[in-house]
């Protein structure tokens, strides 16, 4: 049941503030749309650095995914991804599992 009021209290706290208008919309962008031109996510309006690192760490995974089901179409470069203050996010985050995975390093901090 522990798990259960942790996941409410992280979904309650995903709905306020600056974090709150980025999940909780009603209007959204496919990543077909999102990937046809050059895009900037503003973070600024999200509270700490711990919101931006979840908001980066999401928006890439949810990219890896949607590349991987796509499949691999030739060897030019598609996108690149750039992520300007992301050491600013990092400094204080521990790595994760994904991320050490996705940088093929393992044990060591900051960004991949």
């Amino acid at each position: 049941m522990l798990w259960k009021q942790s996941s409410l209290r992280m979904l309650q706290f995903l709905s306020y503030g600056g974090t709150g208008d980025v999940y909780n919309t009603d209007h959204s962008y496919p990543i077909e749309d999102l990937l046809r031109g050059s895009i900037v996510f503003e973070l600024g309006g999200l509270a700490n650095n711990n919101d931006k690192r979840f908001f980066v760490e999401m928006f890439t995974l949810w990219y890896w995914l949607y590349k991987e089901q796509q499949g691999i179409e030739d060897e030019k470069l598609k996108h690149v991804l750039v992520f300007e203050d992301s050491t600013t996010s990092w400094k204080t985050a521990k790595k994760t599992t994904w991320s050490r995975k996705s940088s093929g390093r393992s044990g060591n901090t900051g960004p991949p």
